[in-house]
């Protein structure tokens, strides 16, 4: 039974989702496009890689990283191979459907967090750092206050880098001071916004701090969008600057993806 003022699933998806926009209307933009592609009875990597790519053509907010990674998608055909310069750096929210559709399955939000951040962010740890996020985001999106547990054995049980599972194993005793959310990097911006869903409950106040610590858009869409999985649409809804006309779309993929979501 659902107590008083607690999130249904359907809200903490939608506030999710909201959250990404707190980065820009770009990412949520392809997230949007992946939810879109997951619903599908066949995802084609293929298609949906076509729309990411038409996204460089119709919105100006991406981050520089993920421009340069879809330009090279765009140009190559194919995914840039691990270690190769060109990947994106930070924190790939865009696979953030991933989790609404499979937070319950736990194989499959694993492979399909890899594989889909593979595309774009190719690198262990940007493609760890992304399992990790979902992960996270997973067990918000199922009531579960306490994360920590469940990403450090998928990392540990994955053989993640190193840098990515110590951060998140410290979580629990990091200090702020510790912290260095303007970093590029997705272990970083990883330790980050965990950080922040688990230290700072006051969303408002912890997206303030992103903005004034010149946090890039990636770190403050995911910070966002755990906040809103863990909070719900009520709470992150008044935090995020779209119009109606922009949430309505992404409310429906939310509660679309809520309800076609593999039962355990």
């Amino acid at each position: 039974m659902t107590r008083p003022h607690t999130p249904t699933r359907a809200s903490r998806a939608r506030g999710a989702l909201l959250g990404l926009s707190a980065g820009g209307t770009a990412l949520l933009e392809l997230a949007t496009i992946l939810g879109e592609e997951l619903l599908l009875p066949e995802l084609d990597l293929g298609r949906a890689v076509e729309r990411w790519v038409r996204v460089l053509d119709s919105v100006n907010d991406l981050p520089a990283d993920v421009v340069t990674a879809l330009g090279e998608l765009r140009d190559r055909g194919a995914p840039l191979p691990p270690g190769e310069p060109g990947g994106a750096a930070g924190l790939a929210v865009h696979v953030l459907p991933v989790a609404l559709l499979t937070a319950d399955t736990p194989a499959n939000l694993l492979s399909g967090s890899w594989h889909l951040a593979a595309l774009t962010h190719p690198s262990a740890e940007a493609t760890w750092s992304a399992v990790a996020f979902n992960v996270a985001l997973a067990r918000l999106l199922q009531g579960h206050r306490d994360f920590v547990a469940d990403v450090t054995e998928a990392l540990r049980s994955n053989e993640a880098p190193e840098a990515v599972l110590a951060r998140v194993r410290r979580l629990p005793v990091t200090r702020r001071e510790e912290l260095v959310p303007s970093a590029p990097d997705a272990a970083r911006a990883l330790e980050t916004v965990l950080w922040l869903s688990w230290h700072e409950p006051k969303s408002r106040r912890g997206l303030e701090w992103l903005a004034t610590e010149a946090a890039p858009s990636a770190t403050r869409a995911a910070a966002a969008a755990l906040y809103g999985a863990h909070r719900g649409e009520e709470e992150i809804g008044g935090l995020v600057a779209l119009s109606p006309e922009q949430r309505a779309p992404a409310i429906a993929l939310a509660d679309r993806l809520a309800r076609n979501a593999a039962p355990a």
